[in-house]
């Protein structure tokens, strides 16, 4: 809560928030860490025997340590998940040839926690630690 900015009652802040965080982010984030980075890696490590493992592994690494620093607060432990989900994504891309999978999930994903936020913010009490 203390991280984002988000005051009780602020509609039109919250919305702009669940649009940039729950949509924009995940196409931005998709574009970058699964149809550049993953396939740079992809590419690069063509003509190695475990380019492709590798790619999986680099990419979705790069994700998880990006994101500790920021939306987790520096919370080490959920490196574990947000790099098992960046490897789902990954191959998600991968098996299809499309971001859009990738887009979807991560913005299913994204939206889901972030009105479960905004519902805490906005009924006090109701949520632990809120």
């Amino acid at each position: 809560k203390k991280q984002f900015s988000l005051t009780p009652g602020d509609s039109f802040g919250q919305l702009l928030f669940l649009v940039g965080g729950g949509l924009l982010a995940p196409i931005g984030e998709e574009t970058l860490f699964r149809g550049y980075v993953f396939n740079a890696f992809r590419l690069t490590f063509a003509s190695k025997r475990w380019g492709i493992p590798l790619a999986y592994l680099a990419s979705a690494l790069l994700f998880a340590v990006i994101h500790v620093f920021g939306v987790t607060e520096g919370v080490v432990a959920l490196v574990v998940p947000i790099f098992f989900i960046a490897l789902v994504l990954a191959w998600g891309m991968h098996r299809t040839g499309s971001l859009l999978p990738g887009i979807v999930a991560h913005a299913l994903f994204n939206s889901i926690q972030l009105v479960a936020l905004i519902y805490c913010i906005n009924n006090a009490g109701t949520c632990p630690n809120f």
